[in-house]
Parts: C-alpha cells; sequence; structure tokens
C-alpha cells in the first residue's frame, strides 16, 4: 500500500519544519497503531509512506483490508503545538499473488506510483494485481 498526502505541499507553505516534523511523526505512529503486528511500515518520501502486508490468500487483500488505514488519515486531525491539522491521503495498493513471478521493491514502487493520479482524481483507495509485463513499461 502507498499512502501519499496530497495536500503536503500545502502544509509545507503554512507550516515551520518543526510542525511539519511534528506531523509526520503523528502520522507514522498513527499508521503503526493501524497496521497489523507483522505488517511492515516505512516513509519513502516526504509526503509518502508503505505498507506491506501479506496475506494468506491474495482473495483476502480487499479494499476493506485497507479501508481502516486510509480513514485513519484522512479522518482524524494531527495535534500539534500549531493546533490541530488535518491531512487528506490518497492510498494505491499493489497485490502479487503466488502465481505470478515476484517482482522486485522497484517495480512494485513504480506499479503502486502510477496508481497514485487515480486515487487523488477519485478519492478511493485504488487496488490493482501487479503483472510482469506491467512492469516492462516503466524501463
Amino acid at each position: 500500500m502507498l499512502i501519499t498526502i496530497k495536500d503536503w505541499e500545502k502544509i509545507k507553505k503554512e507550516h515551520n519544519h518543526m510542525t511539519r516534523e511534528e506531523l509526520a511523526l503523528g502520522i507514522t505512529r498513527r499508521l503503526r497503531s493501524l497496521i497489523r503486528p507483522l505488517d511492515s511500515l516505512c516513509r519513502i518520501a516526504e509526503n509518502q509512506y508503505a505498507v506491506i502486508a501479506h496475506f494468506t490468500h491474495i482473495d483476502y487483500c480487499t479494499t476493506g483490508s485497507y479501508r481502516r488505514i486510509h480513514d485513519g488519515i484522512n479522518l482524524k486531525s494531527f495535534k500539534t503545538l500549531s493546533g490541530y491539522i488535518s491531512m487528506n491521503a490518497a492510498s494505491s495498493v499493489c497485490t502479487v499473488d503466488d502465481q505470478s513471478e515476484s517482482p522486485n521493491v522497484t517495480d512494485i514502487e513504480l506499479h503502486c506510483q502510477s496508481q497514485v493520479q487515480h486515487a487523488i482524481n477519485t478519492g478511493t483507495i485504488v487496488i490493482s494485481r501487479w503483472k510482469k509485463e506491467a512492469s516492462a513499461s516503466y524501463s
């Protein structure tokens, strides 16, 4: 799952470095509380976070599986020394089943990045399955 904070540029203009760092820490803490214990979380860019999750079967990887995480960022504001600040995030998910050849991390990230604009435009969680031929178009 790739979570992109849509209004980060606006936040950068309106708030100082300390407030932005406080927000980033708040987002990280909230995401850690929302993901499962064996899921992994990392900040991959100033305004992006990645969640790596394992499901026992690909059919369990649905929009509902990620709704709690997505809503946890979008529906509750973050308390900072500058006051409460609301976030607006877009989420894209790339699923990989055990029938496919395993992609490398770059392939998955590029696939999710290609879906971010659609997630921003629709305001939904975009889920797509990774296919080997899809990665070839990013080269």
